[in-house]
């Protein structure tokens, strides 16, 4: 079964493979957290960030211009995207700054170019989880 990639309402599980999914998280903190006389540090804490960067490879089903598709819809210069990936035991839904992402040409098939694998970070507009 192929990990889950939706991006903006577009499901591209059939034209990608999702190879590794990284989730990293951060507690958020706001201005109000500060180290008190005492040496105890007392944390303003927001919520909890998670981010995920994924590694991405193109299903050779799928035509090298669909690929290219993918690619300039992720690198659109826009705020952030809506995506979709695997979170615990279903997926986690967020509003993400797709903050990089890059690819190698390989070689050139005729009139075709080839490339790499894709790395893909995404970056989390707010904290999924707030603080309790």
């Amino acid at each position: 079964m192929s990990k889950i990639l939706i991006i903006d309402g577009v499901d591209y599980s059939d034209t990608v493979f999702v190879d590794e999914i990284a989730e990293n998280f951060v507690l958020a903190v706001g201005m109000a957290s500060m180290t008190m006389q005492s040496g105890r540090r007392k944390h303003d804490i927001i919520g909890t960030e998670y981010s995920h960067t994924l590694l991405i490879r193109r299903n050779p089903m799928v035509s090298p211009e669909k690929w290219d598709e993918f690619y300039n819809h992720i690198a659109q210069p826009v705020e952030f995207h809506t995506v979709e990936v695997e979170h615990d035991q279903g997926t986690i839904i967020y509003e993400a700054h797709i903050t990089n992402g890059g690819r190698t040409l390989i070689r050139r098939d005729g009139c075709k170019k080839i490339w790499s694998d894709l790395t893909l970070t995404f970056e989390p507009a707010e904290p999924q989880r707030g603080a309790k």
